[in-house]
């Protein structure tokens, strides 16, 4: 509603004043109306300094008292915290956000999200595992994040159980499956048990050598069929099928340090740590 208009009949020059809806019957015939304009659209402004996601509105632009929209997709590794609706002349005046909601005010406003940034949490490989090592593929992680873990048998001895538990309450287990983890949103401790394997003398005829060694590495393993050289980080280094008993392995691309050889053969694997000399 804009305005009422009382006129006499006889001559529209004549109006007739209205006051709180209420006006003097004069001494003539009069004509009322009234004048409805349309609502005003206010702006909806999104913010473009939004960092690690992306806001959608519904709108750009709304009558005052109309509900407005908003959704929030946050970049993988952050996750949305809040949205803040700002009048744009006044950025100390704002508007509530209620259930992904807002009622549009009479005013034009400024729409922007925080995003922030996942937490990582700490993977730890006990100190305690006896007869193997266990690697982690990353030290630390945010949730939902896979971890990938290896397990590598001392000669003689194979992997009896792998198990992961939340550091602070060992009771809690995170589930394993095919060496892999889901990372939960608590610091984690990676554990493993080996156990003697009952082959025994069958191996006697693997040999590796020389160790340590400058570059060259011969390996010799009845009814080989696979070959593993892997860091001391659990990441694998190179890999290959062999279908021979003799394999001659050259460390060129890798630095001084310690490495484990994985040989596989048709019957069992073995795991020998080498180490390189420059």
């Amino acid at each position: 509603f804009v305005e009422y208009n009382v006129l006499k009949q006889a001559d529209h020059s004549v109006s007739v004043q209205v006051a709180d809806d209420t006006f003097i019957m004069p001494c003539f015939d009069v004509v009322v109306s009234a004048v409805f304009g349309q609502n005003p659209f206010y702006e909806i402004a999104v913010d473009s300094d939004i960092q690690n996601g992306v806001l959608t509105v519904s709108a750009d632009s709304a009558q005052a008292d109309t509900p407005v929209t908003l959704a929030a997709a946050a970049h993988d590794g952050y996750h949305f915290v809040e949205y803040n609706v700002l009048k744009q002349a006044d950025h100390s005046v704002s508007v509530q956000v209620t259930d992904d909601m807002f009622i549009m005010p009479d005013f034009d406003v400024l729409v922007s999200a925080t995003f922030e940034q996942e937490p990582f949490y700490e993977i730890t490989v006990s100190q305690d595992i006896e007869n193997g090592h266990v690697f982690s593929s990353v030290t630390s992680a945010q949730q939902g994040e896979a971890v990938g873990l290896t397990a590598l048998p001392d000669d003689g001895y194979e992997l009896s159980v792998l198990w992961v538990y939340r550091t602070d309450n060992p009771s809690t287990l995170v589930e394993v499956e095919n060496d892999t983890f889901i990372m939960p949103a608590f610091n984690v401790t990676v554990d493993a048990t080996f156990g003697y394997d009952g082959v025994g003398d069958n191996r006697s005829g693997i040999v590796i050598y020389p160790n340590p060694t400058s570059g060259q590495l011969h390996i010799t393993a009845p009814g080989m069929s696979r070959i593993e050289i892997i860091g001391v980080d659990g990441q694998i280094c190179f890999t290959t099928d062999v279908e021979a008993d003799e394999y001659d392995y050259t460390f060129d691309s890798q630095s001084a340090g310690i490495y484990f050889v994985r040989v596989v053969t048709e019957t069992y694997q073995v795991v020998k740590r080498v180490a390189v000399a420059r």
